[in-house]
């Protein structure tokens, strides 16, 4: 992106770029970007479900066990049902994946999805690519600033 700082006669400065003015679809892509993020309290993961049971204890367990904490959020089932109403208005489903009908609810970055086995999980996280082409443009953690 190219910044163009003027000085005008009147001593005044201008300065513009030549970003991309925001579309329909990038506003619509934040907004619902921002809509999970408001779910997820602060955290990268938040689990929502009625009660913390056996399954719920254990993928809160696998996911410690790799190094991930999740906000854990019980509700009653009526607000359960509110949210996954939410979720499905305001297309907030992970769309990676088919929309179960049953298990926990899992909030993401990508979305919302409900895990109805621990090993499911797995396939929230995208593995890490070899084939990194460098397009971000980002320096080696070395060089910023990182372990």
């Amino acid at each position: 992106m190219a910044w163009r700082c003027e000085l005008a006669e009147d001593g005044s400065y201008s300065i513009s770029s030549d970003a991309a003015v925001p579309t329909a679809e990038t506003i619509a892509a934040y907004e619902r970007q921002a809509r999970i993020n408001d779910r997820l309290g602060g955290k990268f993961f938040a689990i929502y479900t009625t009660q913390v049971d056996a399954p719920v204890t254990a993928l809160i367990d696998h996911m410690a066990a790799i190094g991930l904490e999740a906000a854990v959020v019980e509700l009653p089932q009526d607000q359960m049902d509110t949210l996954a109403t939410g979720v499905q208005d305001n297309n907030l489903w992970d769309t990676r994946t088919a929309v179960a009908q049953q298990g926990v609810m899992l909030a993401s970055p990508f979305g919302f999805r409900r895990i109805t086995e621990v090993n499911q999980f797995d396939s929230v996280l995208p593995e890490p690519s070899d084939d990194d082409d460098g397009e971000d443009d980002a320096p080696p953690a070395a060089e910023a600033g990182g372990l």
